[in-house]
């Protein structure tokens, strides 16, 4: 069986489930974060890495194929376009250096829908067992 995260803060739950001999799909879409998941992955034993697949990629409800543009501040609070999604309003005013700092690094990160991944990757979508998604608030579109 099959387990399926979108927006990966901490590789824990990924470990848990391909130790418990689930086939893991983990998507992360900041690079900060990937590769902070990919260090915990890489320490696990062989076994469990080889039940954990790790992608740079956002998971979105529109096109597979593109790219999305995410502000990368260099920590966990990477976040897509200028709104902040708990707060619905516009994150950035003006164009400070305090702004041009807080809004990190624009870095371009390629999408999928789950759809095309579940069908293209040759998962059986009636064996995903778990499907957890968190996206700062982009649930509702995936």
């Amino acid at each position: 069986q099959t387990v399926i995260e979108v927006g990966v803060h901490s590789p824990k739950q990924c470990i848990d489930a391909a130790e418990l001999g689930y086939d893991t799909h983990c998507f992360e879409p900041s690079p900060p974060s990937y590769n902070r998941i990919k260090r915990g992955v890489d320490k696990t034993l062989p076994k469990t890495r080889e039940m954990v697949h790790i992608y740079n990629t956002a998971v979105v409800g529109a096109t597979s194929g593109q790219t999305i543009s995410i502000h990368s501040t260099g920590g966990t609070g990477d976040h897509v376009g200028e709104y902040d999604m708990w707060q619905m309003k516009k994150r950035f005013e003006r164009t400070s250096d305090a702004d041009v700092k807080k809004r990190g690094t624009i870095v371009h990160v390629p999408t999928v829908r789950l759809d095309d991944f579940i069908a293209g990757d040759s998962i059986d979508g009636d064996k995903v067992f778990l499907l957890k998604v968190d996206t700062q608030g982009f649930e509702p579109s995936i």
